[in-house]
């Protein structure tokens, strides 16, 4: 499917369906007009039975009357089968519009999700965010569907009920016009009053939705503790937050109806009266009787239909609103307009002047620290003291305050996301995979790479042994987040993946946390042989870990506090040395 220009898209509904349904605007006109000649064969019916009964009516000869009255019935049988053959191709015509409809929106807002920034997904549910994805096409089908089978339909019978019966008798077309503006106006105020407690049920909607996906997705969590009873009572909350709001906003459309019914009533005893008035005083026909009553019925009962579907429309323009907010929300991390992709040579990174704040907390400031193009640099210090940021910064998962963060002398704030990540391994200390096969997992580190360069990476990480002896083997799914899995084998997965990637600057996030000794050991020599030649960033809470380094970059409250290698920095005595001393007594305890 070809991509969309998924930066500019409109942040109205209007606009927003507008902008798709022009990419198929002929599809999209045949619909219409097959609708319209439909409506229009529909609401002549009761014209041409009024036409054929007044003349058979006037004929006391059978053969006169058929010969006055054939030519109405040919044509109206010709109406009636133009409009079924419209219809039935106007049904393959749709087969093809919506789904494409669907497809292009949805994929369009996904590829505008994936371009937030890390701290979007952090403040937002995943499933939240999914549904909202979701009901975007979802409710635009319904939308396409009630536009152009109902209130087409509906808009064009109004119209020719109104013209045909004003032909004949000009009081019975201005009753219909006074009950349809009765009746449009009561819908549309309605709507107007609707609107805002339908968007906050829709909010409702997604935000149970999403509480709910949370609760699944940490169910082991909820097992563990058995909090079954306190996760039923904290959803109960949000579920009775949805039905209060679907409550108010259904009410106020039940109040219209008692509206709708005393204005049908009113119409249909009105029209009921004036015809028989007019058939006393012959100037209704037996025709005129049957026509106005037919089509009085007939409107009377789509416009019922269409203002039920108004109410149901209003809710998914609701939804739709609510979920534009995707689209609404601008990336707060987004290439220079003159971004050009990142060429590594030879993998220095450089951070100049750096001033970074977290959530209006400061963690850096006029940070200066070069890391030379092919060192290993171990990153050590307590939780909070800035390793994790400074890594994240590296990958421009957040943008600076002030400063800049140089690659090969490139500041990643003038080099496009794609070619800075492109260039960097990263193996995280919790790795997370898709549900998807082994092979699948491994190969996401370079997607164009063999089975057999899979294998050999697998072997180099050590996970190869253990995926033969599984009965799927290679193709073994690993289910959602790898949960199917031990916490050391996705590790060494996630070694593998980055193997296979091959970049020229690797990070490592405790990578080997997850593993015990004797496996740990055997992937170092494969992280060895992955760091020859490459700018090496590890960040280590086990300080043995780093005896390879070449530096230990020493972090305290967003400071580098202590910068040497590991023999340098015990002999001063300071941080790091009360660091290793303080893991070495836990490692005598805990030997003891």
């Amino acid at each position: 499917m070809e991509s969309m220009p998924f930066m500019n898209l409109p942040k109205t509904t209007f606009s927003f369906l507008v902008y798709f349904i022009r990419r198929q605007w002929v599809k999209f006109t045949f619909i219409v007009a097959a609708s319209i000649v439909w409506a229009c064969s529909n609401a002549l019916f009761p014209f041409f039975l009024k036409k054929i009964i007044d003349t058979f009516a006037a004929q006391p000869n059978f053969s006169l009357a058929w010969l006055a009255a054939r030519r109405l019935v040919f044509l109206f049988m010709g109406l009636m089968l133009t409009a079924e053959i419209l219809l039935r191709v106007q049904g393959f015509t749709m087969n093809h519009f919506i789904p494409r409809l669907r497809a292009g929106m949805r994929m369009a807002l996904f590829e505008y999700v994936q371009t937030h920034s890390a701290s979007y997904f952090a403040t937002h549910f995943s499933g939240a965010i999914a549904g909202k994805i979701s009901d975007v096409p979802m409710n635009t089908e319904l939308i396409m569907r009630s536009f152009c089978f109902e209130i087409v339909i509906a808009s064009i019978e109004v119209i020719v009920v109104l013209v045909t019966v004003a032909k004949g008798h000009f009081l019975f077309a201005f009753i219909f016009l006074a009950w349809f503006l009765i009746h449009v106006g009561i819908t549309f105020y309605a709507i107007k009053k609707s609107r805002r407690p339908l968007e906050e049920h829709s909010d409702a909607v997604t935000r149970l939705s999403g509480k709910i996906v949370d609760t699944i997705t940490n169910i082991q969590s909820v097992k563990l503790f058995a909090r079954e009873k306190y996760e039923r009572d904290y959803l109960e909350q949000f579920q009775q937050d949805e039905m209060d709001k679907s409550i108010r906003s259904q009410g106020i459309w039940q109040r219209r109806c008692i509206l709708f019914s005393l204005n049908m009533l009113c119409m249909f005893f009105g029209l009921l009266a004036l015809l028989i008035l007019g058939w006393k005083e012959h100037s209704v026909t037996l025709g005129d009787f049957v026509q106005v009553m037919m089509q009085a019925s007939f409107l009377a009962g789509w416009m019922w239909f269409v203002s039920f579907q108004m109410s149901l429309l209003t809710t998914r323009v609701a939804a739709i609103n609510a979920a534009l907010a995707l689209v609404q929300k601008p990336q707060d991390i987004i290439d220079a307009a003159n971004a050009v992709p990142l060429k590594v040579q030879r993998g220095e990174i450089k951070f100049d002047h750096v001033i970074f704040s977290y959530q209006q907390e400061p963690v850096f400031e006029n940070l200066n620290v070069t890391i030379h193009a092919g060192e290993k640099v171990g990153l050590v210090g307590l939780s909070g003291a800035g390793k994790t940021t400074f890594m994240n910064l590296i990958l421009r998962l957040y943008d600076l305050q002030n400063g800049k963060i140089l690659i090969d002398e490139q500041s990643i704030a003038d080099i496009t996301q794609q070619s800075l990540h492109e260039n960097i391994a990263v193996i995280p200390q919790e790795p997370l995979l898709f549900h998807r096969t082994l092979m699948e997992n491994i190969r996401y580190g370079r997607l164009e790479a063999s089975d057999e360069e899979v294998l050999e990476a697998s072997r180099q990480a050590h996970c190869h042994e253990f995926i033969e002896q599984l009965s799927e083997k290679y193709e073994t799914l690993v289910g959602e987040r790898g949960v199917k899995l031990s916490g050391g084998q996705r590790q060494r997965i996630a070694i593998a993946r980055a193997l296979l990637k091959n970049a020229p600057i690797l990070i490592l996030d405790e990578a080997t946390s997850s593993l015990d000794s004797l496996t740990e050991k055997k992937i170092q020599e494969g992280l060895q042989r992955l760091m020859q030649g490459r700018t090496t960033i590890v960040i280590a809470h086990r300080l043995s870990t780093l005896a390879a380094m070449d530096r230990i970059l020493v972090f305290h409250q967003g400071n580098i506090v202590e910068d040497g290698t590991i023999q340098n920095l015990l002999e001063k005595g300071n941080h790091f040395a009360t660091l290793w001393k303080m893991q070495q007594e836990e490692k005598s305890v805990d030997g003891d």
